[in-house]
């Protein structure tokens, strides 16, 4: 099931792969003097039910992050959530562990999507994702529709993959303290807003913001500038170093951390009730600036 999808607008170049969890699997330059990579480039994969890969872009759906135990308490029942990951419990929800179906297709465009009805969530529903890539930009839409007959909670987020020995700028006016087994704590405000520069966390450390200010700015001396937006549905924002690589995430998201843990979801949190026939959804764009030299090249 190698079914990469190349979608391109001039030199940028963005590459998904449905049947492997809907995942942007590249976001580069194509320029002559070879291949400017502006996210960790990840291998085509057979399938689904492949080894999670730390690299690309995945969809975050219809949950973010981990659910302790992989347990969901819901509307006073109980739903065992489970799924395949390399951590226990189960976290990051089934849209990157699941094929996705081509809707459209162009050469600049994508769009995707996939349903899902199963006795691990309260309600049938699906997911779409669409990409464009344009004036030298990636953006990426994902929405999640309640399309079964019973309320169920949802969440969406976006985990991309950055490569480091680069420079960041991003600020937020709070943060949201996170234990080790992942359960949130009290909201906190920040005196001045931080600033990171460089790796925005130690490697295997997690923080989670909220209240951003929904905009990034990556920087790399040798290649250029990468402006990562995120649309306001999607509040919060993880930073994580994944141990062993030289790698960081920025990831969006519409809830905190934890936020389905039981007794969650709670006020504050950011976990959506989605009737029936309702839906949540959000987009976050990369915007790719080479470099002055780089661009000449």
């Amino acid at each position: 099931m190698t079914d990469v999808v190349r979608i391109s607008d001039g030199t940028l170049v963005a590459e998904v792969q449905p049947g492997f969890g809907g995942r942007l699997l590249a976001l580069y330059d194509e320029l002559p003097k070879g291949r400017i990579d502006w996210i960790v480039p990840a291998p085509a994969s057979s399938g689904p039910d492949a080894p999670h890969v730390r690299a690309g872009c995945f969809p975050m759906v219809p949950y973010c992050n981990r659910i302790r135990d992989g347990w969901l308490e819901f509307a006073g029942r109980v739903f065992d959530v489970g799924a395949k990951h390399p951590w226990p419990g189960a976290g990051h929800g089934r849209g990157f562990l699941t094929a996705w179906t081509i809707e459209h297709r162009t050469s600049g465009e994508l769009d995707i999507r996939f349903d899902y009805e199963g006795k691990d969530w309260p309600s049938r529903y699906r997911a779409h994702q669409s990409f464009t890539v344009a004036e030298r930009t990636l953006r990426v839409r994902l929405e999640v529709e309640n399309t079964g007959a019973s309320a169920m909670p949802a969440g969406i987020g976006f985990h991309p993959y950055f490569p480091g020995r680069g420079t960041i700028e991003l600020v937020a006016d709070r943060q949201v303290p996170i234990t080790p087994d992942f359960e949130p704590g009290i909201e906190t405000s920040f005196a001045d807003g931080p600033r990171y520069e460089g790796s925005p966390v130690a490697p295997g450390q997690v923080r989670c913001l909220s209240r951003w200010s929904g905009r990034a700015n990556l920087s790399w001396r040798e290649t250029g500038t990468l402006r990562l937006s995120a649309s306001p549905t999607l509040p919060f924002c993880v930073l994580f170093a994944p141990p062993g690589t030289d790698s960081f995430c920025i990831e969006p998201c519409s809830h905190v951390i934890g936020g389905l843990n039981p007794p969650q979801p709670r006020a504050g949190s950011g976990i959506v009730i989605l009737e029936p026939g309702n839906s949540l959804a959000g987009s976050i764009s990369m915007e790719c600036l080479l470099s002055e030299q780089t661009g000449q090249d």
